[in-house]
C-alpha cells in the first residue's frame, strides 16, 4: 500500500536531516509518496537526495549547543510551543499517514495532537533502555569544578538531572494534556514507535521497550560533489581522514594536523573551507603537497586508501569509518559525542584522543592496535543491511494491523550476528 509519510530532519546538526534524507530517499524508490521538511540551513542536503525540501524552523545551531554545554535544556518553552505551530501546520498541509522526525523533539507532540503515527529515530544511546550513562556538563556551574569532583557530583545528581533536564518539554506536554515523562530520554523516543540508527554489536541497550527497535546505521554520503583528487596522497605514506563534522570544535585541528605529519601520514581535511584552509597551509607549510582540504569531501574513495580516521566522535562519521575497516581517533566536544566515544573504546574500534599522546595513538593505530576488532564491526555493518529493514518496516506499517509486534527484530538481530559469526570463522 502506498503511504504518504512526512520526514523531517532538526537542523542543529547535518547527521539529523542527512539520516532522514536518505531514509526519506530509500522510501520514495519504494514507491511511497514523501515530503521532506528541515532547516534552511541544511535544504541543500535534501536536495541532493532527490527530494523537494520544505522550509521548516530550527533555532540557532550554535544557541542549542551553547546551552547544552551549560547543563541547562536546549530549547525554552517558547521555541517549543513555535516548533509544535509550524509542526502543526505542516502536518495539516501535508496530512500524511505517517511521520518520521530525527531529533525533532517536538514532533510526536505534534502527531499525537494530529492523530497521526509517529516515529522517532534515534541513536541508541539515548534511549531509555541505553547502558551507558551520559557525561557531566563542562559548562556552566559544572565547569567550575575539577574533572573527579564534576563527575562524582553528577554521578550522584543523575537520575534527578535526568528527570528535570527536559522540563521545559514536560511542561509543554502538561499544558497540551499530554503525559511527562519520568526520564528526559523518553522525549528523545517519544511517538509509536522508535528506530535506532545503530548496531546493537556497537552500542546495545537493556530491556529494550517493545515498540523500539534497531534499524541500523543510516550512512550519508554526500550527493553531487566531485569526487576527491587524491592524487598520490595515501600511496607512499600512511592517509588519515581528518573531520571536525558539523559540530566538532575545530580548535584541536591545527594540533592534529601537525601530529599527522610528524608522524609521517598525508591527509585528507573536510570541513575546511578556503579560507581556513589558507591559515592552516601558512601555520604548516609541510601541509603543501601532503594534504587535501574541502569544504564536503566524499569520504568513500578517501576510507578506501585511509588507515585511520581523526574525528569528533558523531556517529555519522564513526559509521562511516568503520564500514571501511578504518579505525578511529576521536575528539569529542559535547556530551552526544562523548558518549558515542565511549562505544567506540569499549568496542575496541578506536581510541579516545589524548592531547599528551597524540602520535603514540596515531602510530598505535597505524600499527593495527584497532584492526580486528574495526573489521569485524565493518561485517557487522554489512550483514545488518539497513535499506532492507527500513522498506520491510513500511511494508508492515502499510499493512492494516499496523502492529509493531509483527515486525521480526530478534529474528533480524540472529540473522545479522550469525552471518556475522560465518564470516569471522571463514577469516580465521
Amino acid at each position: 500500500v502506498r503511504k504518504r509519510i512526512l520526514f523531517v530532519g532538526e537542523g542543529i546538526a547535518l547527521a539529523h536531516v542527512a539520516r532522514a534524507a536518505v531514509l526519506a530517499g530509500w522510501a520514495k524508490e519504494a514507491g511511497h509518496d514523501v515530503s521532506f521538511a528541515c532547516s534552511e540551513r541544511y535544504a541543500d542536503v535534501a536536495c541532493r537526495e532527490g527530494l523537494e525540501p520544505i522550509p521548516l524552523r530550527t533555532i540557532d545551531p550554535a544557541l542549542f549547543f551553547s546551552r547544552l554545554s551549560q547543563g541547562r535544556f536546549m530549547f525554552t518553552v517558547k521555541d517549543l510551543k513555535d516548533y509544535i505551530s509550524g509542526e502543526i501546520k505542516l502536518i495539516g498541509e501535508v496530512r500524511p499517514d505517517l511521520i518520521v522526525g530525527d531529533f525533532r523533539l517536538t514532533l510526536p507532540i505534534s502527531a499525537a495532537l494530529s492523530g497521526i503515527r509517529c516515529m522517532s529515530l534515534l541513536n541508541s544511546h539515548l534511549s531509555p533502555a541505553a547502558k551507558r550513562n551520559l557525561t557531566a556538563p563542562e559548562g556552566g556551574f559544572f565547569g567550575l569544578l575539577p574533572g573527579p569532583a564534576r563527575r562524582a557530583l553528577f554521578s550522584t545528581i543523575r537520575p534527578l538531572a535526568y528527570r528535570l533536564f527536559a522540563a521545559p518539554l514536560d511542561r509543554v506536554r502538561r499544558d497540551l494534556g499530554l503525559p511527562t515523562f519520568s526520564d528526559f530520554r523518553e522525549h528523545y523516543s517519544a511517538g509509536d514507535c522508535c528506530a535506532y540508527l545503530d548496531l546493537p554489536e556497537f552500542a546495545p541497550v537493556d530491556h529494550m521497550p517493545a515498540n523500539h527497535f534497531y534499524l541500523g546505521p543510516v550512512i550519508w554520503r554526500p550527493r553531487g560533489f566531485a569526487l576527491p583528487a587524491l592524487g598520490a596522497l595515501g600511496l607512499d605514506r600512511p592517509l588519515a581522514y581528518v573531520t571536525i563534522g558539523s559540530t566538532g570544535d575545530g580548535g584541536w585541528l591545527p594540533k592534529i594536523l601537525e601530529s599527522l605529519l610528524a608522524m609521517g601520514c598525508d591527509m585528507a581535511v573536510s570541513g575546511i573551507g578556503q579560507t581556513e584552509a589558507g591559515e592552516l597551509r601558512r601555520r604548516l607549510p609541510a601541509l603543501a603537497g601532503r594534504s587535501l582540504m574541502g569544504r564536503i569531501l566524499d569520504p568513500t574513495q578517501i576510507l578506501e586508501r585511509a588507515m585511520l580516521t581523526v574525528c569528533h566522535g558523531g556517529s555519522g562519521t564513526v559509521y562511516q569509518s568503520l564500514e571501511a575497516s578504518v579505525p578511529v581517533l576521536c575528539f569529542p566536544s559535547n556530551a552526544d559525542q562523548r558518549i558515542v566515544v565511549q562505544a567506540v573504546e569499549a568496542s575496541g574500534t578506536g581510541l579516545v584522543g589524548d592531547g599528551t599522546r597524540v602520535g603514540e595513538q596515531i602510530a598505535e593505530l597505524i600499527a593495527g592496535r584497532c584492526g580486528a576488532k574495526t573489521q569485524w564491526m565493518a561485517s557487522c555493518i554489512r550483514c545488518n543491511d539497513t535499506r532492507g529493514r527500513w522498506l520491510k518496516f513500511l511494508t508492515i506499517e502499510s499493512s492494516p494491523n499496523h502492529s509493531m509486534s509483527a515486525w521480526p527484530i530478534r529474528s533480524f538481530e540472529w540473522e545479522c550476528a550469525s552471518a556475522c559469526a560465518q564470516e569471522e570463522g571463514v577469516r580465521a
